[in-house]
């Protein structure tokens, strides 16, 4: 399939948003093997170097075994962190946390720490929310980080030391995704740089099935998606139907036509064997009519053709030839024969709209039409529905919600032990109870 000079144009521009930092995160895993191999210093001392950070906080000057030389040189291009948690806000049922973080050029993201408590243990299972970009260029009409702009993209090494703040505050980083401010697939190589760093074993060893990304639809890039990261869960913002009302919510639509769109997620699912996560932000009076149900229903079950099923065992062949042990799910992959095939394929994830500062009044629907629009996508059209339950919607900290304003109320971490340097022992989290999950299947599986 042929692509659109001006779609290839913008997501140029948009990957060359790159910011000058002071000193380079350590984190920063290629531009450090790049330092190391200029200097004739082996590899080796990095990975261990980062790795010895990661777990323990060993600083530069105290990592024993680097040349003599890269004690006086490594300091003035890189910094252990570069960024520092300037507030933590926790939740009323102490489950979220949504940390400011202040980078090194003085620019601020949002990161949310979401517990999934065994028992009200201060250390239960997280999963970490990351930002990829200060601010978007999408514009999604619901999303308060939309009204920012794109000031500029994250650095690898400034998305992973989002989860090294979260363990300092005591969180056992066990899922990350996507989900914070940005398009990740429009910071492409440090979303990928940074993924590889998540799941690394030596250094956060998060499993590669806990990692999700979510995109608004950046179409030539989810197809290398499933070639160079298929162990990713792939969540696809779609939020309506059919182009005309999707290009109203989502500006960056009217660049990926849905048609395409869709044989790209499709793709994606037939060639790494994962059901694509369809979110769908329900807008009272815009998106939530039983008619625009069974759209939706339409569309999220229409069957792979001949040519993309075919397109997929291409990807899956290739990538099989390159890296053979790759993580996937080729038994999930339904036969282009199977009446049910394209059901197979996507889950439908409703998100009841979170009040937010933008500039359309838009009201979340009630419960009996979100309800209703479940039923009708997952009874008649076979399709996977699960209803999100919100956690952090009292700290501004849910879907659609991260913006940068003047700090609040919250912990001020400034200068503490969840900010930049020293160790990586935990801060103590207030005391918490057990709370519902993120996300509810009430309509079957």
């Amino acid at each position: 399939r042929s692509e659109r000079p001006w779609t290839r144009a913008q997501l140029a521009r948009m990957a060359s948003r790159k910011r000058a930092l002071p000193k380079r995160p350590l984190l920063d895993s290629g531009a450090l093997l790049e330092f190391f191999a200029q200097r004739g210093w082996k590899a080796s001392g990095a990975h261990k170097l980062v790795g010895a950070f990661i777990r323990d906080g060993v600083q530069i000057g105290e990592f024993p075994s680097l040349p003599a030389d890269a004690y006086e040189e490594l300091p003035f291009a890189f910094a252990e962190l570069t960024s520092k948690v300037e507030s933590a806000t926790w939740s009323d049922d102490r489950a979220t946390t949504k940390l400011l973080i202040r980078l090194g050029d003085g620019k601020a993201v949002e990161a949310v720490v979401i517990r999934n408590h065994h028992g009200g243990t201060e250390r239960d299972d997280a999963t970490v929310c990351v930002s990829s970009q200060v601010g978007c260029a999408m514009g999604c009409t619901f999303c308060a980080t939309g009204t920012m702009g794109l000031q500029g993209n994250l650095s690898s090494g400034e998305i992973l030391e989002q989860l090294v703040h979260a363990r300092r505050l005591g969180a056992k980083v066990r899922s990350v995704v996507f989900m914070g401010m940005g398009e990740p697939l429009a910071n492409w190589d440090a979303v990928l740089e940074s993924i590889e760093g998540i799941i690394e074993t030596r250094k956060f060893g998060v499993s590669p099935d806990r990692v999700s990304l979510s995109t608004v639809g950046l179409t030539p890039r989810i197809r290398q998606l499933a070639a160079r990261a298929p162990h990713v869960r792939l969540a696809l913002s779609l939020h309506a139907p059919n182009q005309s009302l999707r290009a109203s919510i989502v500006p960056a639509a009217k660049a990926f036509p849905l048609p395409e769109l869709m044989a790209a997620a499709r793709g994606y699912g037939l060639s790494t064997g994962r059901p694509v996560l369809v979110e769908y932000v329900m807008l009272a009076g815009v998106n939530d009519s039983p008619e625009t149900a069974h759209e939706c229903g339409q569309l999220l079950s229409q069957r792979p053709s001949g040519e993309e099923v075919l397109a997929a065992a291409a990807v899956a062949a290739a990538r099989a030839a390159t890296a053979p042990a790759a993580p996937t799910r080729a038994s999930f992959a339904p036969a282009a024969e199977d009446s049910a095939a394209g059901s197979k394929l996507f889950i439908l994830n409703l998100i009841p709209y979170n009040p937010t500062d933008v500039p359309i009044d838009y009201l979340p629907p009630d419960a009996a039409t979100v309800a209703e629009f479940a039923r009708i996508v997952h009874e008649e059209y076979k399709v996977q529905v699960t209803i999100r339950k919100e956690k952090g919607n009292d700290v501004s900290a849910a879907c659609g919600q991260l913006v940068i304003r003047a700090p609040s109320a919250g912990t001020d971490c400034a200068g503490g032990d969840c900010s930049g340097g020293g160790s990586l022992g935990p801060v103590a989290a207030p005391a918490s109870g057990a709370v519902e999950e993120e996300e509810e299947d009430l309509v079957g599986g």
